[in-house]
């Protein structure tokens, strides 16, 4: 993600943040296509504050 952003490594903490927050909002074979927080909460995430990792905001 920091490559596709050209961002320097001084913003790995939160490429690693922002890793594990898409990660734990996108489905998954191992809960039949659940997504971690959905299996956690029982609602589906609402992704719509999702953007491009480094984009202006």
């Amino acid at each position: 993600m920091m490559l596709g952003a050209s961002l320097s490594t001084s913003y790995w903490a939160d490429d690693v943040v922002c890793a594990a927050y898409v990660r734990n909002h996108c489905p998954t074979k191992v809960l039949d296509g659940k997504t971690p927080m959905e299996a956690l909460l029982g609602t589906p995430p609402d992704i719509s504050n999702l953007c491009v990792f480094g984009c202006k905001v």
